[in-house]
């Protein structure tokens, strides 16, 4: 009889082949893992910073118009604007909160971006010293710490009241 020479893979081709897949397959799940995490992490993030540009622009916008201060608090600013509407902005509840004419409020950074530790309003007088009577308050300063993730901003925005100057 003629012994046929049979092509084909040996055994032990065959488990290093199975082996080096493996490897394979287990670094590119960990590679889109990372990825995806990644992914995550960033919308988070843009996500917050397009709430605080939102945020800052309206209460730069609407603070500097300020005419008269009904309440000025370490958490909460409440004035009136030139048109005669009363704005609110409050932290309560970790989250910043702004209300028109003593209607609902409405959530402008809610609680799982805003930590209300360190977060609040200072007010000052024309020689830049804190002041605590509304009367006198010419610019406030507005001290946000955000979350987004594990990270922790904090958003210092200093607002000169145009309308008071002259106080």
């Amino acid at each position: 009889m003629n012994k046929r020479n049979y092509r084909g893979f040996t055994l032990v081709e065959m488990l290093a082949a199975m082996i080096i897949a493996v490897v394979v397959s287990s670094l590119t799940y960990q590679i889109i893992g990372n990825m995806a995490e990644i992914y995550r992490y960033i919308s988070a993030r843009n996500k917050l910073t397009s709430t605080i540009r939102q945020v800052n622009d309206r209460l730069i916008f609407e603070m500097r118009q300020a005419v008269s201060i009904t309440s000025a608090t370490s958490q909460a600013f409440e004035f009136t604007t030139p048109g005669g509407n009363t704005v609110r902005y409050e932290i309560s509840g970790n989250q910043l909160l702004r209300q028109l004419n003593g209607g609902t409020s409405r959530v402008l950074i809610p609680a799982i971006n805003l930590n209300s530790t360190g977060s609040g309003f200072a007010y000052f007088n024309s020689s830049l010293d804190a002041e605590t009577d509304t009367g006198l308050i010419t610019s406030l300063t507005v001290t946000l710490n955000l979350v987004a993730g594990s990270e922790t901003y904090v958003l210092v925005q200093n607002i000169f009241l145009e309308n008071r100057r002259g106080v």
